[in-house]
């Protein structure tokens, strides 16, 4: 195994993996190599460590709300809905006074063309 595969094969690796034997070898035998792996350990186990400490309110209220400036306050679905509540409420209203008009304008005793086919029917009846 030459250097750059034993250093890709540590990068892409996961965490805590065991070495291939191959890998060992190298490390045992080649000290750049080795000094490579400790350093890549090190980082890992310092990345472990911050992982675990707590972050402190200040600093996550600080975090969120210079998240929060550069790309916008997150929005829940249901308040995107509130900018379209009066377009849909005037196209209801505006549906609803016409369906009234339209009921309102027929003279009166007529009840659509269904009355009219029973009208048809009726007087076509022999007596």
């Amino acid at each position: 195994m030459d250097c750059e595969g034993f250093q890709d094969g540590v990068i892409e690796g996961g965490r805590g993996e065991e070495l291939p034997a191959a890998a060992a070898e190298h490390a045992a035998s080649c000290a750049r190599c080795a000094a490579f792996l400790g350093d890549i350990q090190a980082i890992e186990a310092a990345l472990g460590a911050a992982r675990r400490a707590p972050v402190p309110a200040r600093v996550r209220r600080s975090l969120m709300s210079a998240f929060d400036e550069e790309y916008g306050a997150p929005r829940s679905p249901a308040w995107s809905f509130w900018p379209v509540m009066p377009r849909l409420l005037l196209a209801g209203a505006a549906a609803g006074a016409l369906a009234l008009a339209v009921w309102m304008g027929r003279p009166p005793g007529t009840a659509g063309p269904e009355m009219e086919i029973v009208k048809l029917s009726v007087t076509m009846i022999p007596d």
